[in-house]
């Protein structure tokens, strides 16, 4: 799709990559917003999931304080551990359905990455003059892993590159392969633009 450059101090329209992607740009500016599936029955159930999970892990710890039986402590010992591990990971995977995003804003030469996630925010700036082009990072879902990981009650992999130097940007949570490619070709197109400096200094 041939590049066309935007009123400077238009607000730019947003557009749709699918439910979960969505960008906007103009002659200064790339916006690009992924979110995490929020499916709404599937949120419910790791709600109450997380609630039934909570409840059963409090309901064992007072057990423990008054049972006099030492072999039921050493259980509820190594319950405790067992249960704090996946208590943990449910609620950064709940966090995250409900408010985490990512977004990657191209301007004035730059790459912005930020992702918000449970208790913690992260941003890395890259410089596109160096930047190599956006890649896909393929997965196999023959393999278990990579399978459990495009799950809805996991968090997921990236599923893109984004390198400059020795830092790179690992980005786009669960996308699937249309969302990937559609996302990778979208940002080559505005980091060409930006490192030519074609379009009357667009985004530079």
């Amino acid at each position: 799709m041939k590049y066309q450059m935007a009123n400077e101090n238009k607000i730019p329209e947003i557009k749709i990559i699918s439910n979960r992607v969505s960008f906007s740009e103009n002659a200064k500016k790339f916006v690009l917003v992924i979110i995490p599936e929020r499916n709404r029955l599937k949120m419910y159930l790791l709600f109450f999931w997380l609630l039934a999970w909570t409840a059963a892990g409090i309901y064992i710890m007072l057990q423990s304080i008054y049972m006099p039986d030492k072999k039921y402590k050493i259980f509820a010992f190594i319950y405790f551990f067992f249960w704090l591990y996946f208590e943990g990971m449910v609620v950064k995977v709940f966090h995250w359905r409900k408010w985490g995003k990512e977004v990657l804003v191209i301007e004035s030469g730059k790459a912005i990455y930020e992702k918000n996630a449970f208790l913690k925010n992260k941003r890395i700036i890259l410089d596109l003059n160096i930047a190599k082009d956006c890649e896909v990072i393929s997965l196999n879902e023959t393999k278990w892993q990579d399978f459990f990981t495009t799950s809805f009650w996991h968090i997921g992999k990236e599923r893109l590159r984004l390198s400059a130097g020795a830092q790179e940007i690992l980005f786009g949570f669960q996308l699937n392969d249309k969302e990937a490619i559609e996302c990778a070709k979208k940002i080559n197109r505005i980091m060409k633009h930006a490192q030519t400096g074609s379009g009357n200094g667009q985004l530079n």
